[in-house]
């Protein structure tokens, strides 16, 4: 049996003061500590670019974010608080994931949603590879990429994280999270 130190506790104290930790999802936590829910607030009007920023994100071509990622039209009208979960699958294909995201009343999270996700968690970033399947881009190949953040390892020279991208049809490891919403839209 662990027993919970006092820096433990002034984490938590820390994280509840800067909005991280809420009665709600403490209490969902207690009740479920394996499948944790994230209420996130999501700013729909900001752009990809504002988000990135916000984030202190390295990104290479701020052109690809802001032109390239695909947006759906029929989640515009989800809340502005949306309820995030990471889900792990190990060794699966992207469309799998969506089959199980999907059989599970849940949809992949957009880019604004993974970006508010990973701005407002991102000591997460440092443990696990997330990723983003709800939105993707082409590159010049004709692949079909989604934007996923590690910061666990460097990338590139500088000192913030990097947003990346990665083949959709690659089939994802052990360390790969995928930010899924619980909205029964699909």
């Amino acid at each position: 049996m662990s027993v919970i130190t006092v820096e433990q506790l002034g984490e938590l104290i820390a994280q509840s003061k800067a909005g991280r930790v809420t009665r709600e999802n403490l209490q969902a936590y207690l009740c479920n500590p394996v499948g944790v829910d994230y209420s996130i607030s999501v700013d729909y009007g900001k752009s990809i670019k504002e988000m990135l920023l916000a984030g202190s994100y390295y990104f290479d071509d701020e052109r690809t974010f802001d032109d390239d990622f695909s947006t759906y039209t029929r989640y515009e009208n989800c809340p502005k608080t949306v309820i995030m979960e990471l889900v792990h699958l190990e060794g699966i294909t992207s469309e799998a994931v969506l089959n199980h995201l999907k059989s599970n009343k849940m949809r992949p999270a957009m880019i604004k949603e993974f970006l508010a996700f990973m701005a407002m968690f991102p000591e997460i970033q440092k443990k696990y590879a997330v990723v983003c399947l709800g939105s993707s881009c082409s590159i010049p190949n004709g692949c079909r990429c989604v934007p996923y953040i590690y910061s666990g390892r460097k990338y590139v020279s500088s000192d913030r994280p990097e947003l990346q991208i990665r083949d959709f049809d690659d089939a994802w490891g052990i360390g790969y999270r995928f930010l899924a919403v619980s909205c029964p839209i699909f």
